[in-house]
């Protein structure tokens, strides 16, 4: 080979590596982007996930906030600070066996605590109106972020047929709304004494509560009530949330629903990128602390929020997670958590399913 033909040899050779390192830069300049673009955009998804849960939560605890101020005197009352959800004295509101009919006590309970429960939330609403700078001559159920019902449901105890139960537990809970709302008479001495916010709107309360107030029946005996009334044991293996005694399941519940907070989705998405963005950065670290904030909840009071049954269904495929400890502790000695991880083992086959 002559020297010229060397020299032409390694002129090509020398472009082509270099075309090909100029080549593979490029590659890697792209794929870089990708990751940057791909981690933008899973920093901007979390972003957008963590605001809305944190606007839920945000709203509750100030819905939480002006209930406890109305009944800060009162410890039969009380609202949950992280769902707004209340809790009531039980012996406040019982019923006889086989009787939808409020005992006297009852009545006197709800003749205080229903004005001031409902101007609670709508004082509380209409403060939200002033800070816009607008006016609310109705306030609508459906505006985000608002209350848009609040669910009264009643129960029954274990014994007799599921039609029999649910017809009585629904019984109690509308004999309750229809309570609450004769309680929004002028008559009532309670409107006397309400926050200034509330004096003079007893119409504007009343339809409040009438666009609000939501009656269900519980109906417990639907799991297994024909085994365990043909047994003698005053526990059945088969049933769920048996134990206890009878008269603590006379009752009804009252539970608040904030437009837009059913956070099923939102919580899905929530143990999705956790499981990707993991204590990574920023984002994740932000993305965990609302985690541990709801899934704490949780394993307190499983039906603290729609959605709860995702983490559940997260630590039972991998026990490691976070907050995961907390959930086993709890289903040896919480019957709440012990029916919730129940029911997720009867359909799915789940590596730490009890």
């Amino acid at each position: 080979m002559s020297s010229n033909e060397e020299n032409n040899f390694w002129v090509s050779y020398s472009d082509l590596a270099t075309g090909l390192m100029i080549v593979f830069m490029l590659v890697m300049l792209i794929m870089v982007m990708i990751q940057k673009k791909a981690t933008e955009a899973q920093s901007e998804t979390i972003s957008e996930i963590t605001s809305k849960l944190e606007i839920i939560l945000g709203e509750k605890s100030k819905l939480a906030d002006s209930i406890n101020v109305a009944f800060k005197e009162d410890p039969t009352v009380q609202a949950d600070p992280v769902t707004a959800q209340i809790s009531i004295d039980e012996k406040a509101m019982r019923f006889a066996e086989n009787q939808a009919t409020l005992q006297p006590n009852s009545l006197q309970f709800l003749q205080s605590f229903t004005p001031r429960y409902l101007c609670a939330l709508w004082a509380h609403e209409q403060l939200k109106c002033a800070e816009k700078d607008t006016e609310c001559p109705r306030l609508d159920p459906e505006q985000p972020g608002g209350v848009r019902r609040i669910h009264i449901t009643g129960h029954a105890d274990m014994k007799g047929l599921y039609t029999d139960n649910h017809l009585l537990s629904a019984n109690r809970a509308e004999e309750v709304v229809q309570q609450m709302l004769a309680s929004l008479h002028p008559s009532n001495p309670t409107l006397a004494d309400l926050p200034a916010a509330c004096k003079g709107q007893v119409d504007a309360l009343r339809t409040y509560a009438e666009e609000r107030l939501w009656s269900s029946g519980a109906g417990e005996t639907q799991h297994c009530t024909a085994s365990f009334n043909e047994s003698n044991s005053t526990e059945y293996k088969g049933c769920d949330g048996l134990l206890g005694e009878d008269i603590e399941h006379r009752k009804v519940d009252f539970r608040l629903e904030v437009t837009g907070d059913d956070m099923t989705g939102l919580l899905a998405d929530v143990v999705a990128l956790r499981n990707t963005v993991g204590f990574q950065d920023n984002s994740g670290d932000r993305l965990n602390k609302l985690a541990d904030t709801v899934v704490n909840r949780c394993w307190k009071e499983p039906k603290s929020y729609h959605g709860c049954q995702t983490f559940a269904k997260d630590c039972l495929q991998d026990r490691s997670k976070p907050n995961c400890d907390a959930m086993f502790a709890n289903l040896k000695t919480d019957l709440g958590v012990y029916n919730l991880v129940k029911r997720i083992c009867r359909t799915e086959e789940l590596p730490h399913c009890p």
